[in-house]
């Protein structure tokens, strides 16, 4: 039996800390085991957290405003019960003016909007691009005034006074409507007072303002050709730019330059939809 004694003396002197598991190979080697007994090993689990996720992300909460305000006709009359549209895109939010004219978007995207105040009657459609604070408050009064008589839509293209000193040339092949909206019939715009403008962010100066009907209607044929009578005795050479409300992008666009040359301002300049219209200076 002296052969079992000397298989178990071997055996002792050769095991140390062997458990299942462990990577170790003698009592002393770096103990890397990922067992979950008891044992005294000097291995540490770096994680300590309690969750059993990696991931780093975290929530975020998107920025908000509110838009406010009241909507008012040009003797000062509240307007009532009228149809409102705040847009970022295709996604619109819609209100009503209350029996004062007021309105309000409480905790919309803090961002820019296209504001429209839907058209009533002979009224213009107003559309106001405009950037709503952060965590604040941004009060937006209009003055909606009516437009000047509306005139037949020309056939073939002509040239149309669309409100004082605004001269467009269109045929009604040359506009393409929204989804859902009949092909318009007729024509129509109006100079608005200065007292009665809209901001126009982003400008330095203005020197006038337009609102024309229909609205939202897209040049399909190469743009609009427009330009601009005098009406501000301005010195020829002066420069003004031309700024197009988008409603896609509720933002302005700069349609081109202008020029005057005696009675006109002009320089080749096309719009790409009907839409409020504004002299910027440079």
């Amino acid at each position: 039996m002296r052969w079992w004694f000397l298989a178990l003396a071997m055996a002792c002197s050769g095991g140390g800390d062997k458990e299942g598991g462990d990577t170790g190979l003698t009592a002393t080697d770096a103990d890397t085991d990922t067992d979950t007994d008891a044992d005294a090993d000097a291995d540490a689990d770096a994680d300590t957290d309690a969750d059993t996720d990696t991931d780093t992300d975290t929530d975020t909460t998107a920025s908000i405003g509110t838009l406010q305000g009241a909507i008012v006709d040009a003797s000062g009359a509240a307007v009532s019960s009228n149809a409102l549209k705040l847009c970022r895109g295709l996604a619109c939010l819609n209100e009503t003016t209350d029996g004062s004219g007021g309105y309000a978007f409480p905790d919309v995207i803090a961002d820019w909007h296209s504001f429209e105040v839907v058209r009533q009657g002979n009224h213009a459609t107003v559309l106001v691009p405009i950037e709503v604070p952060v965590d604040g408050t941004r009060t937006l009064d209009v003055v909606v005034p009516e437009l000047d008589p509306a005139m037949p839509m020309p056939s073939t293209p002509t040239e149309v006074e669309l409100g004082e000193g605004l001269f467009l040339t269109l045929a009604g092949s040359d506009i393409e409507p929204p989804l859902f909206v009949e092909p318009a019939t007729e024509v129509a715009g109006v100079r608005v007072p200065q007292a009665e403008w809209i901001p126009v962010d982003g400008a330095s100066e203005v020197l006038d303002l337009w609102y024309i009907e229909p609205y939202h209607h897209k040049a399909v044929n190469g743009g609009l050709p427009i330009r601009f009578a005098n009406l501000w005795k301005l010195a020829d050479g002066t420069t003004y730019e031309v700024w197009v409300a988008s409603y896609d992008d509720s933002a302005w666009h700069v349609a081109g330059t202008v020029t005057v040359s005696g009675d006109w301002l002009e320089g080749g300049v096309v719009i790409d939809e009907l839409s409020p219209i504004a002299l910027v200076k440079p």
